[in-house]
Formats: C-alpha cells, sequence, structure tokens
C-alpha cells in the first residue's frame, strides 16, 4: 500500500469515526432558557443547527488528493459558526462554548500538523480530534436541546 493509500484509508476511518452529531430539538412546548429573549433564543438555535450542519460538511468530506486542505477549509466555517454561538450563547452555555473553542484549535493543530507531516500517527490524531469535536457539538445540542 502506497503512502497515498494509506492517508487515504486512514483519512477514511477519521470521516467515518468523526460522525454522530446530535440535533437541536424542535419540541414546540419547550420555553426559552432564563433571563434570555425569545429572540435571542431562536438565534441561539439558528446558531447551533448551522455549527451541527458544519460539522456535518467536515464528516462528510470525500476522500481525495488535497483532502486535508478542505478539512482545514471547513474547518473555518465550524470556527466561525462557534463564534457565533459564542455571541449568541451569554453565560448559560460558556461552558460549552469554551469546550468547543478549545477542540477547534485543537482540531486546526493536528490538521496542520497532517498536511506538515501525513503520517499515520497525525492522521490518527485529526480522527481523534474530529471525534472529540463532534462529541463538543453533541453535548452543546445536548444543552440547548430544552431551548431549542
Amino acid at each position: 500500500m502506497t503512502r497515498s493509500q494509506r492517508l487515504a484509508a486512514s483519512l477514511c476511518l477519521l470521516l467515518t469515526l468523526g460522525s454522530g452529531v446530535a440535533a437541536c430539538g424542535d419540541d414546540s412546548d419547550d420555553q426559552p432558557a432564563a433571563g434570555t429573549t425569545p429572540a435571542e433564543t431562536s438565534a441561539l438555535c439558528d446558531d447551533v443547527d448551522a455549527l451541527r450542519d458544519s460539522t456535518a460538511e467536515l464528516q462528510d468530506t470525500e476522500i481525495e488528493r488535497g483532502a486535508l486542505s478542505v478539512l482545514a477549509a471547513e474547518l473555518r466555517a465550524i470556527q466561525a459558526d462557534v463564534q457565533q454561538v459564542a455571541e449568541d450563547a451569554a453565560a448559560e452555555y460558556s461552558s460549552e462554548v469554551e469546550t468547543l473553542r478549545s477542540r477547534t484549535t485543537e482540531l486546526g493543530s493536528s490538521i496542520e500538523a497532517a498536511v506538515a507531516d501525513p503520517s499515520a500517527a497525525t492522521v490518527t490524531q485529526v480522527s481523534s480530534d474530529v471525534n472529540a469535536l463532534g462529541s463538543a457539538v453533541t453535548a452543546l445540542g445536548d444543552a440547548v436541546s430544552d431551548t431549542c
């Protein structure tokens, strides 16, 4: 197996293992979180949906030549979504937002390392960081599910 084939196989595994983003609930009986206005709640729910969509795009990336640069571009979209969530989430979800920020930073670092040295170890780290980001998005979705 050539180095390119190993990288492609590793990236396939990365994206397969990285799936698992939770959906934001849609129960019409839910009330906004205490201290938030309906507009703030709507904005936060929209932000979480956008983040879920961006994360799904990251996880659905086709494995082909240049996939790491595609992952890096998709990560930039996720970082923008995380920033918007942070602006609308206020203090109530600060823990989840901080975790998201950490996970996006870690994934960015591992993608950079994999681009510089596309070895099994660096691709495995990217896979691990995609999983961690997926878990953080799931945790945020769970946290806001009573609000959205």
